[in-house]
C-alpha cells in the first residue's frame, strides 16, 4: 500500500528506517511514509538526507525519531563548523558515515589506537586509529588515521 504522494526516494528512506526500527516505525507511523515525512525527505538535498540518516542512526538507536526530530536532522549543519576537529572526531565521523554499525556498536565506545606511550604523562603519543569491537552480528572494524588522509587526497 503505497501512498500517492510518496516518491521513490521517500520510500527508500522509509525502507531504511524500517530496517533499523522494524515494527516500531510501522506502529508509530504506518507501513509507508506519511505525506509530511515524504515531503520533508523530498525537499531536502541528497547530502542532507545522507547526513540525517547517519545522525539518526547515531542519536536514535532504539526508537525512531519523531517527524520534528527527523526534520531537525535534515536541517542540521555539520557539527564541526568553526572549530578544529580532533582526529578522534574525524575517525568516529568516518565510522558513522561509512560503516554498517549495529546499535550495540553505536552504544559502546571504540578503542583508540595510539602510537607512543599515552601512560607516560601525555608526552610523545598520538591517536593513530580507532578499533570498534564486533557486536550485534556486525564484525569488528579498524580505521586508521592514514586512511583518512588518503581519502582526502
Amino acid at each position: 500500500m503505497q501512498p500517492a504522494n510518496a516518491s521513490r526516494r521517500a520510500l527508500r528512506v522509509w525502507d531504511r528506517l524500517t530496517q533499523w526500527y522494524g515494527q516500531r516505525i510501522a506502529e508509530q507511523y504506518g507501513p509507508t511514509p506519511p505525506a509530511d515525512w515524504a515531503a520533508a525527505v523530498d525537499q531536502a538535498a541528497d547530502a542532507d538526507v545522507q547526513r540525517a540518516l547517519t545522525e539518526c542512526r547515531a542519536k536514535h538507536v532504539s526508537f525512531p525519531p519523531t517527524l520534528p526530530e527527523f526534520e531537525a536532522l535534515l536541517r542540521g549543519r555539520p557539527k564541526h563548523v568553526g572549530r578544529r576537529v580532533t582526529i578522534q572526531e574525524r575517525l568516529w565521523d568516518h565510522a558513522l558515515a561509512t560503516l554498517p554499525l549495529s546499535p550495540e556498536q553505536l552504544n559502546r565506545p571504540g578503542t583508540f589506537i595510539y602510537a607512543g606511550e599515552p601512560w607516560s604523562g601525555g608526552q610523545n603519543f598520538e591517536v593513530r586509529g580507532l578499533r570498534i569491537d564486533a557486536a550485534g552480528g556486525r564484525p569488528a572494524y579498524r580505521i586508521m588515521a592514514e586512511d583518512l588522509v588518503t581519502e582526502a587526497a
